[in-house]
């Protein structure tokens, strides 16, 4: 089992995971935990990426584009908030691409 979310890895929503439009955010309802998780909008963006099966290296290339940042410190940032999210069983990593 891979455990730790780095570039080459391949995330998607975990199957256990809900979501409701609150306001401007989007409430994550972990089913298997009861656990709620709130996504601001690069949150949500992240979200709807992974919906599907993605690369996360691919995923920092998709919203550098989107949002025009830098994609060195996008990558930190989606690295350290998918580890998050993966602590909290919100999403799977599916594989690594370097296997």
């Amino acid at each position: 089992m891979i455990n730790e979310i780095e570039l080459g890895s391949i995330v998607k929503q975990s199957e256990n995971v809900t979501g409701a439009e609150v306001d401007d955010s989007l409430v994550l309802l972990n089913l298997q935990r009861g656990s709620y998780f709130s996504l601001d909008t690069m949150g949500r963006s992240v979200w709807r990426h992974i919906e599907n099966p993605m690369g996360v290296g691919a995923l920092c290339g998709t919203l550098a584009n989107e949002y025009e940042g830098d994609i060195a410190e996008i990558e930190k940032d989606v690295l350290e908030f998918l580890s998050e999210m993966h602590e909290r069983s919100l999403i799977s990593i599916v594989a690594d691409e370097s296997t």
